[in-house]
């Protein structure tokens, strides 16, 4: 959470004329939650000053109260669970809607298979790669216990792309640096149902292979479209719009490999910012890895691909690292390409997009 946040957040005291009491509230911002490590000081010497207290704050809608202009409080958040507001990421064996059934099915976690481990088991072969836990640990971080999807395994660290023809993808042109499509492999399966999973993955699934970067864009204009060895089988590409205006408010959501995890969706998502001439920005809950990730607006039509975001951890004062949380109506948000550079790309090499 940026420190300019915090101020967005409020604990209020009040001392009770009647019972001697102080009584403390949290005022929030809406979608927001967490634990708060609350430090308050009473200025009126008549008073006492307060042990520190640790209070959880459960609501999602501001508290509205009076304040004592003798009592002054401070706060830091010491565990935080969204990312903006509540963290909207489930499996997409969790996905209700049809529509957004199929587009998660196109989409794929890209993969370097020469730096994984593999393994021979009465399954076939698989493919070994550190846990959430063990990735961040290797970098110095240890993360929280109450981090979710700690003990997922984190194999798509290249990113995440899309189907949008039958042997095409696109991704984010960045997610290509170091591409070698020797060792590089895009993964469709890669997703857990019932939410859980050991640091194995299982295949063969639907992995494809890549032939060759078809083009892409640089700079801002970040996008890319690869064509693949093999048309993917049993998977339909996704549909991208053609409406090239959008507007602030509109709602969206986002399927892809947070952190390399297995495949996650999250939606309850807007465009907060539609300023800029090559992207737009979002209030979804992404982190690393879901770069390249397609982002569909409500008619489940692919409106662009997410390319930057803010920070994913902070650390906190207990010791470990935390997810960053960032207010969920925050205009500096996450980067999204719009999707109109693909579809001229496609109508330039490919084909008309339907």
């Amino acid at each position: 959470m940026p420190n300019d946040e915090l101020h967005a957040i409020q604990v209020k005291a009040r001392k009770s004329k009647k019972s001697g009491k102080v009584k403390l509230s949290v005022v929030l911002p809406k979608g927001m939650a967490g634990n708060f490590d609350v430090n308050y000081v009473v200025k009126d010497d008549d008073l006492d000053t307060l042990p520190q207290l640790t209070l959880k704050a459960d609501t999602f809608d501001p508290i509205h109260f009076d304040v004592d202009d003798n009592i002054d409080v401070d706060f830091s958040p010491i565990s935080v669970s969204a990312i903006y507001g509540v963290d909207d990421r489930q499996e997409v064996s969790q996905i209700q809607s049809y529509f957004a059934q199929q587009n998660a099915r196109a989409v794929c976690g890209i993969m370097d298979i020469s730096q994984l481990d593999m393994s021979q088991s009465h399954i076939g072969i698989g493919y070994m790669a550190p846990s959430l836990f063990s990735w961040q640990r290797s970098k110095g971080r240890t993360l929280s216990p109450s981090t979710r999807f700690l003990h997922q395994p984190t194999a798509a660290l290249k990113g995440t792309a899309f189907l949008v023809a039958d042997d095409v993808i696109a991704t984010a042109a960045h997610c290509l640096l170091g591409f070698d499509p020797d060792t590089w492999r895009f993964a469709f399966d890669y997703a857990i149902p019932g939410g859980q999973a050991s640091p194995g993955l299982s295949l063969p699934g639907t992995f494809a292979e890549a032939s060759h970067v078809i083009s892409q864009g640089s700079g801002a204009e970040d996008w890319a479209l690869v064509k693949l060895k093999a048309p993917v089988s049993g998977v339909w590409p996704v549909t991208l719009s053609p409406r090239r205006h959008r507007s602030e408010g509109e709602s969206v959501y986002v399927i892809g490999h947070p952190l390399g995890l297995p495949k996650k969706y999250a939606d309850n998502g807007t465009i907060v910012n539609n300023t800029a001439a090559t992207h737009f920005k979002t209030n979804l809950d992404t982190f690393a890895g879901n770069s390249g990730s397609p982002v569909f607006d409500s008619a489940n039509n692919v409106i662009g691909i997410l390319v930057r975001g803010q920070r994913d951890f902070e650390e906190g004062d207990d010791g470990f690292w935390h997810m960053a949380t960032h207010h969920s109506t925050s205009h500096q948000g996450e980067d999204c390409t719009r999707i109109s550079y693909v579809i001229d790309a496609m109508e330039d090499h490919i084909w008309s997009v339907a």
